[in-house]
């Protein structure tokens, strides 16, 4: 996460576009895979969340900071990217779309517990990519059978 203490805290979105990949003889291919994936994830959060993130704290910067200055030593942590989040986020907590939302979402799960929902509109690239990689995941480890059996 790239980010710098300034008078206030600030986020530089410039990550590393490579990340350590692990030697493919190191360890398991479904360990490997997996933290490939969550570093690529962390960089989707680092460089285009996180700067959403930081643009409506800046956008909101008085008042977020207002919330960190009711902290003990509250100008201390103007740097802290996790205090100024959560300074952030008590704010957001109020606003009338995030309340709108945990209602919304309160309605989504149940309706979703009484199958009434047709989740096949959401996320439809997301979903689609989701489907093709456990597919030729399963599809890899079925063609290697013959040699590694159910180990994998």
């Amino acid at each position: 996460m790239g980010m710098i203490k300034l008078a206030s805290t600030m986020h530089i979105p410039i990550q590393p576009l490579e990340f350590r990949k692990m030697p493919a003889w190191e360890d398991h291919p479904s360990w490997l895979t997996g933290l490939q994936a969550l570093e690529e994830f962390h960089h989707w959060v680092a460089t285009v969340v996180l700067p959403i993130a930081f643009a409506w704290i800046q956008d909101h910067h008085d008042a977020v900071y207002g919330e960190v200055d009711k902290l003990p030593e509250g100008d201390k942590y103007y740097g802290d990217v996790g205090v100024v989040i959560a300074a952030a986020f008590q704010l957001v907590k109020q606003t009338a779309y995030y309340k709108e939302g945990v209602e919304t979402y309160k309605t989504f799960e149940a309706d979703l517990k009484a199958d009434k929902v047709d989740t096949s509109e959401l996320n439809p690239i997301w979903t689609k990519i989701t489907h093709e990689v456990r597919k030729a995941t399963e599809d890899i480890f079925r063609k290697e059978k013959t040699y590694l059996d159910d180990t994998v």
